[in-house]
């Protein structure tokens, strides 16, 4: 993308090559194609750059000398060239709002999404962006929180709610769960790299130790509770397991995969 903007005129990257720029994430491998705003209705191909098809006035922004579309054009134009999965990681990440402090504010918000598709309207690909719309959510803490989602809902599983705060009466402190049940079912989604990232430090052991008593008390406050990473989330049959051992019910047959 650096080379293409040297060598084109003036482009304005969208899709994957803006969603790069911007910093947002997507699941499964990154294409090889560099995706720039056509200046022209209709859409081509030349090499390795693809000319996405726009009409007037798209919004564009500047992201470290590089023109880009704006955000929310960008996961627009995401969700008609990706899978469903990979973009609704994207537009998590975008949306991301957690409920407790000390949180980075949101890149834009599911009102704006949904606001400029529905101006774009009629287009090309439009049913996989309202897709999109209908699963993406700013409630997801990690890419690998989404994955698990979207695999819950792959196997009809009921879906959960998210960063659902409980209240742990032996601290007096408060856990957010990734995800929670009716029925005082819960579950967390994390990788290794919460817990190993300084190796083996006694900041990581102190980490390591304080989230064995936060996990201890969680589990006495619920009937059951079960935790998972990328292993399980990526493989459906592993997260089933998990998920049918502590009793979350299903309430659909299982769906097409989002990957």
């Amino acid at each position: 993308m650096l080379a293409a903007s040297r060598r084109l005129r003036r482009p304005v990257f969208t899709s994957w090559s803006a969603a790069a720029i911007l910093g947002l994430p997507i699941i499964g491998d990154w294409p090889r194609e560099v995706f720039v705003l056509s200046r022209r209705r209709s859409g081509a191909r030349a090499g390795n750059v693809v000319y996405v098809a726009s009409g007037d006035a798209v919004p564009q922004i500047c992201v470290e000398g590089i023109t880009v579309t704006s955000v929310e054009y960008t996961l627009i134009q995401l969700a008609r060239h990706a899978r469903l999965g990979a973009a609704v990681v994207a537009a998590d990440a975008a949306l991301r709002q957690m409920p407790f402090p000390g949180q980075l504010p949101p890149m834009t918000s599911l009102e704006a999404i949904r606001g400029c598709h529905e101006q774009l309207l009629p287009y090309h690909r439009s049913s996989r962006v309202q897709a999109m719309l209908l699963r993406a959510t700013h409630l997801s803490g990690s890419p690998l929180e989404t994955v698990s989602r979207l695999t819950m809902e792959e196997l009809g599983f009921v879906l959960p709610r998210l960063q659902v705060r409980i209240h742990l009466r032996e601290s007096g402190e408060n856990a957010y769960l990734d995800f929670h049940w009716d029925g005082a079912i819960g579950g967390e989604a994390d990788g290794d790299s919460k817990y190993l990232r300084d190796a083996d430090t006694a900041e990581t052991r102190a980490r390591l130790v304080a989230e064995k008593k936060r996990e201890d008390e969680i589990r006495r406050e619920l009937r059951a509770f079960t935790r998972w990473g990328w292993r399980e989330a990526w493989v459906a049959a592993r997260l089933e397991r998990r998920l049918l051992a502590i009793g979350v019910p299903r309430d659909r047959p299982a769906g097409a995969r989002f990957w």
